[in-house]
């Protein structure tokens, strides 16, 4: 077992298909001391037991599975720390929509990395 699966209540998943935009967010909060878990799809969070993380910055332009189906999923499965929608066209969502859908708040990119720790640190 390794540190990161033994900490996982205190983790945030990372699901972002960009890398860069992804490896930047891990970074940064790595860097805050939060230790972090970063995934490119949602299938691939779904898969790796979701309902342990502290809570969960989800893109909602993935491939394959959007993250609006996959918050909801998330939610579906009981999964009920924050989920934080985070896209490059957030202007497309409107936010009651994705608070009906489960999220708990959305950010827009490119993330302003001070309110994206800020943010967490309300929710968490």
């Amino acid at each position: 077992m390794t540190i990161l699966e033994a900490n996982k209540q205190f983790c945030v998943a990372i699901v972002d298909d960009d890398d860069d935009s992804g490896s930047l967010m891990q970074e940064f909060l790595e860097s805050r001391g939060m230790v972090s878990e970063r995934f490119l799809d949602a299938e691939s969070l779904l898969d790796a037991l979701p309902l342990c993380f502290t809570g969960i910055l989800l893109d909602l332009n993935l491939p394959n599975m959007p993250g609006s189906e996959c918050g909801f999923k998330l939610r579906r499965l009981g999964y009920v720390a924050p989920i934080i929608a985070i896209s490059g066209n957030m202007e497309r969502w409107d936010l009651d929509e994705l608070m009906h859908l489960g999220f708990t708040r959305a950010l827009a990119k490119p993330l302003n990395l001070n309110s994206l720790i800020h943010l967490l640190q309300e929710e968490l």
